[in-house]
């Protein structure tokens, strides 16, 4: 359960800025993969002008569509998730993290949550290694 302290994700700033992070790394994909806004709005089903609004930051710009356009540039949602990570602990979004596939991340990010969950099932079960019940 988050901390009183802990911000809230769902707020219009912090939503806003989400969406200002998402657009910044559709459009620098975009750009690295040369295609036009014209392209991507086909592709993702949305108009150009509205692949403007969401590049451009746009807080009335839906997730969804964020999302769809990540799809469209094949680009995974940890787009979006690392920087509401980062915005819960109150740490500053770096936005060079966001240019590199994030793939290895996430599969690191992936790695570290199973083994958490599994030592405390192992720790649970009494078959942890480093617990004083284990029954090797």
């Amino acid at each position: 359960m988050p901390s009183q302290t802990s911000i809230r994700i769902g707020s219009s700033e912090n939503l806003a800025e989400i969406k200002a992070i998402s657009g910044w790394a559709i459009e620098r994909r975009r750009l690295q993969i040369r295609l036009k806004q014209e392209d991507l709005a086909s592709r993702a089903s949305i108009t150009s002008r509205w692949i403007r609004e969401i590049e451009g930051g746009n807080p009335k710009s839906t997730l969804d569509d964020h999302l769809r356009c990540a799809a469209a540039l094949d680009l995974s949602v940890g787009f979006l998730a690392i920087p509401m990570l980062y915005m819960e602990r109150h740490a500053k979004i770096p936005r060079e993290l966001l240019l590199p596939n994030l793939a290895v991340i996430e599969e690191q990010c992936i790695k570290a949550v199973s083994g958490h969950i599994l030592d405390a099932l192992r720790h649970t079960m009494g078959s942890d290694p480093k617990s004083p019940d284990y029954k090797g």
